[in-house]
């Protein structure tokens, strides 16, 4: 079954920061998943699939891009979501 979405929102400002196509890959998946605010709720497994990677190279990509500052971690108020990203 081919995915709906049609555009990943990826910041213009981290064209000189991500240099592997791994990262690349994983923001633009982050992008197609990310709420309006940029939160994203979908776990690693589920972008390795939308890209067809798997689970340890998207863990690893979002750790890169945690580094340069691209994606930052949310700190919950509760319990609910406690693995949400949001694009910086």
């Amino acid at each position: 079954m081919r995915d709906a979405r049609r555009f990943s929102i990826v910041p213009f400002w981290t064209l000189p920061l991500v240099k592997t196509g791994r990262d690349w890959r994983v923001l633009a998946a982050i992008g197609a998943h990310a709420s309006p605010l940029g939160i994203l709720y979908a776990s690693q497994d589920t972008l390795g699939d939308l890209i067809g990677m798997d689970q340890a190279h998207v863990s690893r990509a979002v750790k890169s891009l945690y580094e340069m500052e691209v994606i930052r971690l949310l700190q919950p108020k509760g319990a609910k979501h406690s693995k949400a990203w949001q694009r910086s």
